[in-house]
């Protein structure tokens, strides 16, 4: 289910969800989260991934130089994580909507980090994002929880 230009329901919720609620998954889909991806995409000239697994089950054969292929590695829990899932913080910003895990093909994540921090106000003021994670060297964790702050918070990777 197309939801913007360059992003598919899924890949902002687990499999899970998914066969649960359907299309209905949008309702744990937090619209500026994907807003801000296709920013990611624009600004990198790459498709930013959250979650893969629905391109697996659709391509059970992939070539290995599909954008979503991430070298074999199947993500399902770095958008929404329902309560049953046991993946992550019991009270992170994945759980309460907000949260998402960024992976963008060719890039380094603290590179990305570093746009994000050069661009911080612009992207606060666009897409509410108040937070990352640093110190993580796969992905980059992005999410709008309510910090009260003028600048950038940035949590520690767990």
């Amino acid at each position: 289910m197309k939801i913007s230009e360059h992003y598919d329901a899924r890949e902002f919720v687990s499999e899970a969800t998914w066969n649960k609620w359907g299309e209905r998954s949008v309702w744990f889909i937090n619209p500026l989260q994907v807003l801000f991806g296709e920013w990611l995409t624009s600004r990198f000239g790459h498709k930013a991934i959250v979650n893969n697994w629905h391109f697996f089950k659709e391509n059970p054969h992939p070539k290995g130089d599909e954008e979503w292929y991430m070298d074999g590695h199947i993500y399902s829990h770095s958008g929404y994580r329902e309560p049953e899932c046991t993946e992550g913080a019991k009270e992170s910003q994945h759980r309460a909507h907000n949260g998402n895990d960024w992976k963008i093909p060719g890039y380094d994540p603290e590179f990305i980090r570093d746009e994000i921090r050069r661009n911080f106000i612009a992207l606060k003021a666009r897409f509410g994002l108040t937070t990352i994670e640093k110190d993580c060297h796969t992905w980059v964790h992005s999410d709008n929880r309510w910090t009260n702050m003028e600048e950038l918070f940035e949590v520690p990777f767990q």
